[in-house]
């Protein structure tokens, strides 16, 4: 009975863990979004203090003395509320995985997911760390969200393995899909990159109109400046974008032709399983996926068309994630199925 509690109160806490990383990568996007990424110039404390309230204070009397010297003091909080919560999942993980080691052997507890997965949020750590210090350049700005996308997901999986919470049924219409969805779950990983690339460029607003962009885009494209990932010795602050409108063009128009792609194959992948799955367990994962594809697509346009509202892109950014689990678990479904039969 003990065992049992102990591996319920394990699946908890990784669900627990799930819901926190959920909630980082919504305050990630919203410290991006309020442009408070180098609100703490320092880290891991701000302006030398872990606690953002003594942060806040030492700004005001700073800029009182001397207006304008330092930034914004509440630009301070989204930082340092996104580092209170970045640093308990890491506490979390940490446990889950400590736990999963303690009883790898009595209850044939996965142990290469967690061990995976602290390595993935001491790395995150590292990035977090960079993003900062490194004044929001781009190529770790985009490592950290991936990173981030990539720890929900694997928690997810984790928590479905500890608590066996995906009854799969024997369905062997659906495992030739296998494939499919790895390549959906590949141009997905690649769209969601695509969509950090904007944004730590600042490329979301370089077109706003529909189809694809402002009419004669073809000609100005920049495909050498508009994916480089070096060169920038002489820049020690990337907030706003240094790219000029040519390089952010390219940048939004690969994005824009990223969502395309993935809304094409992802559909397709929506489709066939419903098509032909024999289950009622997968024809509702059919569901679940064209839901969530829509969902992202729809609020992709409204990024566009109303100027990237916080709430909006906040949405997205959590949509894009929420896609990214909902492929991995059709995947893992789907090798379970497979490998039962």
């Amino acid at each position: 009975m003990t065992m049992i509690t102990t591996r319920k109160k394990r699946t908890t806490l990784a669900l627990v863990a799930c819901l926190l990383a959920l909630i980082v990568i919504s305050l990630g996007s919203w410290t991006r979004l309020k442009h408070s990424g180098l609100g703490c110039p320092d880290w891991p404390t701000c302006y030398g203090y872990f606690d953002v309230r003594n942060a806040i204070t030492h700004v005001d009397s700073v800029n009182t003395v001397n207006a304008g010297s330092l930034r914004a003091a509440e630009k301070t909080i989204p930082e340092m509320v996104h580092r209170y919560c970045a640093s308990l999942l890491g506490l979390l993980v940490l446990i889950i995985t400590a736990s999963c080691l303690i009883k790898y052997k009595s209850e044939n507890t996965p142990l290469k997911l967690p061990l995976f997965l602290s390595g993935l949020i001491i790395f995150q750590g590292i990035l977090g760390k960079w993003t900062v210090t490194m004044g929001l350049y781009p190529p770790t700005v985009t490592g950290h969200l991936l990173g981030g996308f990539l720890t929900l997901t694997l928690l997810c999986i984790l928590t479905c393995r500890l608590g066996n919470l995906i009854r799969i049924p024997n369905d062997a219409s659906a495992i030739p899909l296998i494939p499919w969805v790895i390549t959906a779950i590949g141009i997905t990983l690649t769209q969601i990159a695509l969509g950090g690339w904007t944004a730590a460029n600042y490329a979301a607003v370089s077109c706003t109109e529909f189809p694809i962009c402002e009419s004669g885009w073809a000609g100005n494209l920049d495909f050498v400046n508009a994916f480089k990932f070096w060169g920038f010795e002489h820049v020690r602050d990337f907030e706003f974008g240094v790219l000029d409108l040519n390089a952010r063009t390219t940048i939004h128009i690969f994005h824009r032709f990223g969502a395309i792609i993935t809304l094409l194959t992802v559909g397709f992948v929506a489709i066939k399983l419903y098509k032909h799955a024999k289950s009622h367990f997968f024809k509702r994962f059919s569901y679940l996926l064209l839901f969530v594809l829509m969902a992202q697509f729809i609020l992709g346009i409204s990024n566009v068309a109303f100027q990237i509202p916080i709430a909006i892109a906040v949405a997205h950014n959590v949509t894009g994630a929420a896609l990214l689990v909902t492929l991995s678990l059709l995947f893992y479904s789907l090798k379970q199925c497979s490998e039962a039969s």
